[in-house]
């Protein structure tokens, strides 16, 4: 009963809820991503990808 009158008083929490769960999803697909295609050879802000320096 008091779960009842807690989302009665802020009917957005669930939508609040889901937005936040599919933000965290897409960060989490994003960072996945990035690690699985991840190769020591691509330049990067300090080396040109072929060992010498920028």
């Amino acid at each position: 009963m008091a779960r009842q009158q807690i989302e009665a008083q802020d009917p957005a929490s669930p939508r609040l809820r889901e937005g936040l769960l599919i933000a965290v999803a897409a960060v989490c697909a994003y960072l996945l991503v990035s690690l699985v295609s991840y190769s020591q050879a691509d330049p990067g802000w300090s080396g040109t990808g072929s060992g010498g320096q920028v």
